[in-house]
């Protein structure tokens, strides 16, 4: 079991009741973060959590903070046109290529690493054609237990030691949903237990070495402020810390909605007149200016009374969550933006402001 939270966990800003409901995403921006352990010798980050999270959009955020500190490498597993529009480039597969800002992108694909390992490993021309080109091919190597997904780990970790890992200082590694993740971070010890000897053996051990030194390797768990995604999070670092044994560098709680007014405020608008409230949604949002009909009082209640319940359970998600966890969370307010390159430049701001010391 992961032992109690100090009870010193990061919290957001709370909202005077005097900010104008129009410009609360504006305001939301204050981020308190601190990235646990983070030292010069830390080399991959896993960028792990729940479809749907914002792992692609965390990962990306992550490499514009760490593209100005020593450089950054952005690795993604999943659709690499994803992880190119939060970056604002495009994303080639298996080979690192330079984007902006300090920062290197890749896409990683398994049957393409797998065709490249075995293009790399015969050396005669028309013997790799062969073996590549031959109809048994892909079935044979679908049917071998965790073979791409070992070449695809150590993948990764020969990025650290590359010809041009001293261009970077940091992978990020946009990693599957939960259970995909899981299971590929273990490939190594489960494949380790099926070979008994020989040079892939050693391979195994060796990628295992790296990947449970909490000096070279640690997992970034990014999740919503929801019950869902919660409850995912913490089997998914029980799992991490349990079966991986992959140390947790920090647990970041993205998306989280502000809350749009005070109680006092939700009671002064319940006192008000129907009129009163109706004038004022008039004037928030003019016919003249507005595609949508007139606002009504009873939309507006509506709306703010929704905005509030989902900003009372992120909090209550929050404190579930520090209740166990052991350093302070990450909070992320939900950002609003034209592209996902916008929203992405701002949660790196927002990190930048916040600070992820070491």
């Amino acid at each position: 079991m992961v032992p109690p939270c100090r009870s010193d966990f990061v919290t957001c800003s709370d909202y005077a009741s005097s900010i104008p409901l129009a410009t609360i995403q504006l305001h939301f921006f204050d981020v308190k973060g601190k990235m646990a352990g983070m030292e010069p010798a830390m080399k991959i980050l896993f960028i792990c959590g729940k479809g749907g999270v914002g792992r692609t959009a965390m990962t990306a955020a992550l490499a514009r903070y760490f593209g100005n500190r020593g450089g950054s490498l952005a690795v993604t597993l999943n659709d690499p046109d994803n992880l190119g529009h939060h970056l604002n480039t495009l994303i080639p597969f298996n080979t690192p290529s330079p984007a902006h800002d300090g920062i290197h992108v890749m896409a990683l694909e398994k049957q393409r690493i797998l065709d490249d390992y075995i293009a790399r490993h015969f050396a005669v021309g028309f013997m790799r054609r062969w073996i590549l080109n031959h109809p048994l091919y892909p079935h044979i190597t679908a049917i071998l237990p965790g073979i791409r997904e070992v070449l695809l780990i150590d993948k990764i970790v020969e990025c650290t030691t590359s010809c041009h890992s001293n261009q970077w200082q940091t992978i990020l590694v946009d990693m599957p949903a939960t259970g995909h993740s899981i299971s590929l971070l273990n490939i190594s010890e489960t494949a380790a237990a099926t070979i008994e000897y020989g040079p892939l053996r050693r391979r195994l051990i060796r990628i295992r070495s790296r990947l449970t030194d909490p000096t070279f390797c640690r997992a970034v768990v990014v999740t919503s402020a929801e019950e869902t995604p919660v409850r995912e999070c913490r089997e998914l670092i029980l799992a991490l810390q349990n079966r991986v044994s992959i140390a947790i560098d920090c647990l970041v709680v993205n998306r989280i909605d502000p809350t749009p007014l005070s109680e006092e405020s939700i009671t002064i608008l319940n006192r008000m007149s129907l009129e009163s409230i109706e004038i004022l949604a008039s004037d928030m949002c003019p016919d003249t200016t507005c595609n949508t009909t007139h606002i009504t009082a009873d939309s507006m209640l509506t709306a703010i009374r929704t905005q509030l319940a989902r900003s009372t359970l992120a909090k209550h998600m929050i404190h579930s969550l520090s209740d166990w966890w052991q350093e302070p969370l990450v909070l992320i307010p939900r950002m609003d933006g034209e592209t996902p390159a916008i929203i992405t430049q701002n949660i790196a701001d927002a990190l930048e402001t916040g600070g992820f010391h070491g």
